[in-house]
C-alpha cells in the first residue's frame, strides 16, 4: 500500500472519529501540514502513517483531541474544503465544455464532408433499439438468458444515448442547440 493511500486512511479514521472537515482536508493540498500537526499531538512519527493511525486508535481521548483541532481551525478547514470542491467542479465543468465542443466538431465535420455514415449508423442503432424493445415484450425470454438480454439492452440504451448526444449536442442544461432555439436562457 502506497504512502498516499495510508495518508487517506488517516483521513478516513479521523472522519470516523467525528472530525469530518479535518479528515477531508488531509486529502487536499494542506494534508501534509495537518498530518504533521496530528502526529505531534499524538506523539507519532509524522512520516509514518501507520504509526499515526495506531497512536490515534490507542488514545482514549482521540475524539476530543481531533475535535479540538477541528474547532480551532474550522475557518481554514472550511476554506480548504470549499477550494477542493470548487476545483473539482471547475474540472468537471471544463471537461463538459470540451465534450460539447468535441461533439460539435464531429457534426461540423460531417456537414462539410457530406458523410453518409453517421446517418446510416444512427438509423441502424435506433432500429436495433426499437426492435430489441419489441422483441423483449413479444418473445418470452428463458431465465438463463435474462442476464445476457439485460446486458445487451444496457448496451443498446447507451448506444441510443450516444446517438442522441451526437445529433442534439448532449443532454445538458447549457446546450447551445437549445439556447439558439430560445430555450433555457
Amino acid at each position: 500500500m502506497g504512502l498516499c493511500m495510508k495518508i487517506l486512511d488517516i483521513g478516513k479514521l479521523i472522519i470516523q472519529y467525528g472530525a469530518p472537515l479535518l479528515g477531508f482536508a488531509i486529502g487536499g493540498n494542506a494534508g501534509s501540514a495537518i498530518v504533521s500537526e496530528i502526529a505531534s499531538l499524538f506523539g507519532a512519527d509524522a512520516s509514518n502513517p501507520s504509526d499515526i493511525i495506531s497512536k490515534i486508535q490507542a488514545d482514549p481521548d482521540a475524539k476530543v483531541k481531533l475535535a479540538q483541532i477541528e474547532a480551532s481551525k474550522a475557518t481554514e478547514l472550511q476554506q480548504i474544503a470549499f477550494n477542493t470542491l470548487k476545483a473539482q467542479y471547475d474540472h468537471i465543468d471544463h471537461q463538459t465544455d470540451d465534450d460539447v465542443k468535441d461533439v460539435e466538431d464531429a457534426r461540423k465535420m460531417m456537414e462539410t464532408t457530406h458523410d453518409w455514415f453517421p446517418h446510416v449508423l444512427s438509423t441502424l442503432i435506433i432500429l436495433a433499439f426499437i426492435t430489441g424493445l419489441i422483441l423483449c415484450y413479444k418473445v418470452p425470454i428463458p431465465n438463463e438468458n435474462r442476464d445476457i438480454i439485460l446486458g445487451m439492452s444496457a448496451a443498446m440504451m447507451y448506444s441510443l444515448f450516444m446517438v442522441c448526444r451526437f445529433w442534439l449536442g448532449g443532454i445538458m442544461p447549457n446546450l447551445k442547440v437549445f439556447q439558439g432555439a430560445g430555450i433555457n436562457k
